[in-house]
């Protein structure tokens, strides 16, 4: 795929380096979710503090992804991802000593606090300048197939790091997972030493880029960042209700089945991602977000399902069946709807008088700025409406989101020609 995305030789040493770079930053903040929180526990804390633990990193990856603009302007994309790749690096061999190094409660919780937030800075520079750096790479055509490509990398690195983080700690102790992971990252931050990239991704903007805020003056840009948001959302959503959901009646589901199930919702958000820029190509950017979108409603409409449904169609009863089926439908819309968001931004950035890399380096900091804003509010948003409502009234009223977000694609509907971002 990356070599049907650009035949030469520079751009596709550069598309491999964006690819790897985000899988391997979103595997080194999944393999610790199996061990980790007994381990915190272990140094006395509480749950409410582990999961502050875990809210550092995406907070810091929106500051990180918002001050990214300002550096890749002046040093470039890809001198940019090494730097980040390298620091992430540091940060992460570091964070898997915390265990040995600091065995009191609060010295404990400062070091991992400080590290995660450093990890965090360094993985929204790191997915900022890759985002950057594939758009640059590739034709303006096939900006949605490289998009496509980063993403389902990133769904990789999340499929990969709970069984890599699993094994490593049952096999050799706490630092082993980190210290594989920070061996990835140091591999990848020193070939790229002495990959070939094209001038394009390695030469700073010729000229002073606009401030990135501006960029939202584009009506595209603000729907576009809206739906990315939510798509993330959707995401997260799920991870503070789903477990205790179908741990329950009728489902009686294990930890092992339930993050299996979990499994398959993001294999099928990444191969739903890689077929994105193939199918944006024949249907058009904002088509392919609001099939994505009523994908999603879809799905979380018959996880439960919606009382609704239940009232619509009598015979439908709460299965596992039914229940896997929602989470494939929600994945397979978050894949299709977020794909081509970053190509309808860029696309319209360029008609408003935008530049072409100044718009590709701010679209990829705003759509790193919103997923991650929208990671962080999914799991907020899941345990406050589990908290007042069942779980099947809670998705249905998510579902009514993606409803509502459909009409606001419904202007950029028109296909664009294969000269400006399929």
């Amino acid at each position: 795929a990356i070599l049907q995305m650009s035949g030469t030789r520079t751009d596709v040493a550069a598309l491999v380096a964006c690819c790897s770079a985000t899988a391997f930053s979103d595997l080194t903040f999944a393999l610790s979710a199996p061990f980790f929180p007994n381990e915190a526990a272990a140094h006395s804390l509480s749950p409410g503090t582990i999961g502050l633990i875990f809210a550092t990193q995406p907070l810091c990856v929106m500051i990180g992804a918002l001050g990214s603009p300002m550096v890749i302007e002046r040093a470039g994309p890809f001198v940019v991802l090494r730097m980040a790749t390298f620091a992430q690096s540091v940060f992460t061999l570091g964070f898997g000593l915390t265990d040995l190094l600091f065995t009191g409660r609060l010295p404990f919780l400062v070091a991992c606090i400080m590290l995660r937030a450093a990890q965090g800075l360094a993985c929204g520079l790191t997915e900022t300048s890759a985002a950057s750096l594939a758009m640059r790479s590739v034709p303006e055509h096939r900006i949605t197939s490289a998009v496509g490509g980063v993403s389902a990398a990133r769904a990789l690195g999340v499929v990969l790091g709970p069984p890599i983080g699993g094994v490593g700690f049952d096999r050799m102790g706490f630092v082993a997972p980190f210290a594989l992971a920070s061996g990835l990252l140091l591999f990848l931050a020193l070939a790229m030493l002495v990959l070939p990239v094209s001038p394009a991704g390695i030469l700073p903007s010729a000229q002073p880029n606009a401030p990135t805020w501006s960029l939202l003056k584009v009506a595209p840009v603000r729907v576009a960042l809206l739906c990315m948001w939510l798509v993330h959302c959707s995401i997260t959503f799920l991870a503070p209700t789903l477990q205790p959901f179908l741990a329950g009646s009728p489902f009686y589901m294990s930890s092992s089945f339930i993050g299996l199930s979990f499994m398959l919702c993001t294999f099928a958000f990444a191969i739903t991602a890689a077929l994105g820029g193939v199918i944006s190509d024949a249907i058009g950017h904002a088509r392919q977000m609001m099939g994505g979108l009523a994908f999603i409603a879809a799905g979380y409409t018959i996880i439960g399902p919606s009382p609704l449904l239940w009232r619509l169609f009598p015979p439908l009863e709460q299965s596992t069946g039914l229940a896997l089926l929602a989470l494939c439908l929600a994945s397979m819309g978050g894949g299709l709807a977020m794909v081509p968001a970053s190509p309808l931004m860029v696309l319209g950035a360029m008609r408003a008088g935008f530049g072409s890399q100044e718009s590709m380096d701010g679209v990829a900091a705003l759509a790193t700025l919103a997923g991650s804003f929208g990671g962080f509010c999914g799991s907020i948003v899941g345990g406050l409406f589990v908290e007042y409502m069942a779980f099947p009234a809670a998705a249905a009223t998510f579902a009514a989101l993606p409803i509502l977000l459909i009409p606001s694609l419904c202007p950029f509907r028109a296909k664009a020609p294969a000269s400006q971002l399929v």
